[in-house]
């Protein structure tokens, strides 16, 4: 099930649509202003694995701050339950017997870029060295808040650039892996 996690402050949200974005590995075609991410298949969109990314602007956290944990929330759209066909849960309408492993990495930036519909625009961008693995459970019903794995270290790399002042804006990059 989800992972609960009490709020924590600071807390910050994706401030416009066109802050996620969606890019088909197979094509690069990149889109955005969904009103959902597909984590990690898209049968409408793209015939193969897709990968995410989410940006958070204005992100007022100092440069070098101590960071203990840190985690994406995201609200379920629509409910997929181990031993059930899913559709549009980022199971590409198969029946789920596992769960699903991404990658979790962020933007090697100081400020991250917004996000352009070219090709590869998110596979282009750096990686941070730091990435988690999420092993994402099922989401047993709409609307219910899943937290990720500790992104602490992924974020603290970020962080600590030289180039980072608190204000910028952040990218998590997340991929599939199983």
């Amino acid at each position: 099930g989800a992972q609960e996690h009490p709020e924590r402050l600071p807390s910050f949200h994706m401030q416009r649509r066109e802050d996620a974005a969606e890019e088909c590995r197979d094509t690069g075609e990149v889109s955005f202003g969904s009103t959902d991410l597909e984590l990690v298949t898209d049968p409408d969109t793209c015939a193969g694995t897709q990968q995410v990314g989410i940006r958070f602007q204005q992100v007022y956290v100092p440069h070098g701050a101590t960071l203990t944990e840190a985690f994406l929330v995201f609200d379920v759209d629509e409910a997929c339950r181990v031993g059930r066909t899913c559709r549009n849960a980022g199971r590409s309408d198969t029946a789920l017997t596992d769960d699903l492993i991404v990658t979790i990495a962020a933007q090697s930036a100081d400020n991250a870029e917004a996000f352009l519909e070219e090709v590869n625009n998110i596979a282009k961008r750096p990686r941070t060295l730091a990435t988690v693995q999420w092993s994402v459970p099922a989401w047993e019903h709409e609307h219910d808040m899943v937290a990720s794995v500790d992104i602490a270290p992924v974020v603290r790399e970020v962080l600590e650039r030289d180039g980072w002042s608190a204000g910028n804006s952040i990218v998590f990059l997340i991929r599939h892996e199983s």
